[in-house]
């Protein structure tokens, strides 16, 4: 059994992006981002950081992009 709220099933992935992506929400804005391992490392190895936020920003072309931080 999976304690961690944070984790889903691949099957639950797929329903919730498919959701989005298929809504009137997300026409003409970013469906998907790519974050390199290194990337996260690099937040993750920050002193006292345990975990990383995600926010949403709007980029040049006002589209939503995610903004990653260490917290």
């Amino acid at each position: 059994m999976n304690t961690n709220p944070h984790l889903i099933s691949l099957e639950e992935a797929t329903l919730l992006t498919h959701s989005y992506q298929n809504s009137v929400i997300s026409l003409g804005q970013t469906i998907s981002a790519k974050f390199d391992s290194s990337s996260i490392s690099m937040l993750l190895s920050q002193p006292n950081c345990t975990g990383i936020r995600v926010y949403l920003g709007l980029n040049a072309n006002n589209q939503i992009t995610p903004v990653i931080v260490g917290i």
